[in-house]
């Protein structure tokens, strides 16, 4: 409201907080910090106030403090370094003026921020900006289109948490998917169908309008398949329901085996000093290490039976390949929600071969949006989440509702694992010796850009594909770590080591919820690969990991019992806790539950 200064909206937003905690709320009291924060900001940007931006970062910590989402908190680090960073250059221009400027909050402040909390108002300018979008959208200006469509989103992102500003969303989510859909069209990039799948599918799991959508997603995938490939085809339209199907079922399979193992082999059922514990710990640590080969089997064969779809459609590739497996089907703790970390390996690098996979990547991912499980944030649609913007205002769309579950590593600055990499720049798709080549002239720029390439691809998973490819692969890459007396494993080894430093101090026991991942799991799986790392050993599935410390004399056998252990339980506790939640939803208890009649 224009003339009013700030205070209406700081009022609004503390009164939604108030709520927040009233109804125990974390998402709402989460956004509702996270909103406060940006009001200061603004306010500390525009009047140069140093107080105000202190309480931006003060508000932007406290949201990070509750956050239980892993992108929600990577949005709110990147504004408390930017808060940090402004009110650093605001400081130096006060140094340099040599006087300090006093600007009030209300003073610069007018039309910089323009609020409503009438429920109407709000409603007037989210049809408005509706309106507006549709009318570029037929005129065939998709810029414009895009950036109405996104204003009338905003207007209704996160200022409530019930169903009805759910269903609000949906509408100009659509109306985005149009015009990314309008833009594959005419760019025949497979880039914006993935987009407007993911919108589309965003839209769905908000909206009542289930039936038409589903007819949308169908059109996006058939528009993908005869712009892109010039093929006119009729899809499927069971095809998603059978994936869905097939990944329900493996992921009942794996609670069965759960039940299982919890019921043959209990250790925890045992004294502290019974003679057979430690051999109730070896089976328990067998029997968790064979169920995390099951899981992988089961990925493997899923998305095997994907490629096989998308390569019926495309015709076989031109080339010998090797689809590579990342992170966690590498390091043998998949889950059945785990993203899909991947790269290529081909035989011969020309524009032709390349483009296939390229292409290939994109169907592959269509398939895998298709199944509902990608959050919005992942795909870096730059008129929501504009990760590579200096301003974090620019990256402002927080997805809640999309399930998260198994989806392509996102397009974050700091993952896209993916053949398509950060752009045609850097795409991992590449012969051996130039994907080993691809590491050793970027290795540390990657590393300090926390971009972990050379930690990640230094430990693979054929998916599907060429050994023999792998197999060179690796024979590159282990004589390039043997360069320089060991120079880039101990590099890896403590780039990693410092930038998770608070995973090795000491954890004070409360009685609150523990982040699983950040405070169990990460603690074992980086602790193994580094301590290989800095003893020259190439990790591998962290299970065969811990058997080459032992018989390199790294560690004895007992510690190894321990390690083994210790590896077993987190990753028990890991996939638990994402089985319990039915995706990657990190809050684990480890308190004992209380029954509710209780006094």
């Amino acid at each position: 409201m224009k003339g009013h200064g700030v205070e209406p909206l700081v009022e609004a937003y503390t009164s939604f907080v108030v709520k927040a905690i009233i109804s125990k709320n974390s998402h709402l009291e989460v956004e509702s910090l996270k909103s406060l924060g940006d009001v200061y900001l603004e306010n500390g940007r525009a009047g140069s106030d140093n107080t105000a931006l202190t309480k931006a970062t003060g508000l932007y910590q406290a949201a990070l403090d509750r956050c239980e989402d892993s992108d929600g908190r990577e949005t709110l680090k990147h504004r408390i370094k930017y808060a940090e960073k402004v009110k650093k250059m605001e400081r130096k221009k006060r140094e340099k003026s040599g006087y300090l400027h006093r600007i009030t909050a209300e003073k610069g402040n007018a039309g910089l921020i323009n609020i409503s909390e009438k429920e109407g108002d709000i409603d007037s300018t989210y049809q408005e900006q509706l309106q507006e979008g549709c009318r570029a959208l037929q005129t065939g200006d998709l810029d414009t289109a895009e950036k109405h469509f996104a204003a009338a989103l905003k207007r209704v992102h996160g200022k409530e948490s019930d169903k009805g500003q759910y269903c609000k969303e949906g509408e100009p989510l659509l109306n985005l998917s149009d015009v990314y859909l309008k833009r594959g069209t005419q760019s025949k990039d497979g880039d914006d169908f993935t987009k407007a799948a993911a919108l589309c599918n965003a839209a769905l799991v908000r909206s009542k309008r289930e039936g038409n959508i589903e007819q949308k997603i169908q059109l996006i995938t058939q528009s993908f398949v005869k712009h892109v490939f010039g093929i006119t085809q009729t899809a499927d339209t069971e095809d998603i329901e059978k994936h869905k199907t097939m990944l329900k079922e493996d992921r009942h399979q794996v609670e069965k085996e759960i039940k299982k193992i919890e019921q043959e082999v209990d250790p925890y059922s045992l004294d502290e000093d019974d003679s057979h514990i430690r051999e109730m710990e070896r089976k328990r640590a067998e029997a968790i290490k064979a169920l995390f080969e099951t899981i992988i089997h089961q990925r493997r064969k899923f998305i095997v039976g994907l490629i096989d779809e998308c390569m019926g459609v495309m015709g076989p590739p031109p080339c010998k390949y090797a689809m590579i497996g990342l992170g966690s089907q590498a390091t043998g703790l998949l889950t059945p929600y785990s993203d899909l970390e991947f790269a290529i390996l081909i035989e011969k690098e020309t524009d032709n071969n390349i483009k296939y996979f390229r292409n290939l990547t994109h169907y592959l991912h269509l398939k895998v949006i298709n199944l509902g499980e990608t959050i919005l944030p992942s795909l870096a649609i730059k008129s929501l989440n504009d990760f590579n913007s200096e301003n974090p205002l620019d990256n402002w769309y927080y997805d809640s509702v999309t399930p998260r579950g198994f989806s392509f590593d996102g397009a974050m600055p700091h993952a896209c694992k993916t053949p398509l990499g950060r752009g045609k720049t850097c795409e991992l798709i590449r012969t051996p010796s130039n994907m080993t080549k691809l590491l050793q002239d970027n290795v540390t720029f990657h590393l300090k850009k926390g971009y972990h390439l050379a930690s990640v691809l230094g430990n693979v998973y054929l998916i599907t594909g060429e050994q023999k490819l792998i197999d060179e692969y690796m024979a590159l890459w282990t004589r390039l770590l043997q360069e320089d007396n060991n120079k880039i494993p101990l590099l890896l080894a403590n780039t990693i080591l410092k930038e998770n430093s608070p995973t090795f101090e000491r954890q004070v026991l409360s009685a609150s919820l523990l982040n699983v991942k950040k405070e169990i799991y990460r603690f074992s799986s980086i602790a193994v690969s580094c301590w290989a790392l800095l003893h020259e050993i190439q990790p591998t599935t962290i299970w065969e990991t811990i058997k080459k410390m032992q018989k390199n004399g790294v560690i004895n056998k007992e510690n190894a019992h321990h390690l083994m252990v210790m590896v077993s339980i987190s990753a028990e506790l890991r996939l638990r806790t994402y089985m319990h939640n039915h995706g990657q939803l990190e809050n684990m208890s480890a308190l004992s539950s209380m029954p509710t009649e209780t006094d």
